[in-house]
């Protein structure tokens, strides 16, 4: 790839106050930790609102 998606990833943590750590060892691999913040509030819990023509068809 063109290596955009790890900056756009970081910019996505990081305005959510998280953290994107990456540590790569030769011949290991790459491990990629995400962290964010814990909520200081409760996040209430919205109903869904079904959009005409994105209804499973299983």
């Amino acid at each position: 790839g063109t290596g955009l998606g790890l900056a756009v990833a970081n910019t996505i943590v990081a305005n959510h106050g998280g953290r994107l750590d990456i540590a790569s060892e030769r011949g290991r691999g790459t491990t990629v930790t995400l962290s964010f913040p814990l909520a200081t509030t409760k996040v209430p819990i919205t109903t869904r609102t079904r959009v005409p023509g994105l209804e499973s068809k299983t």
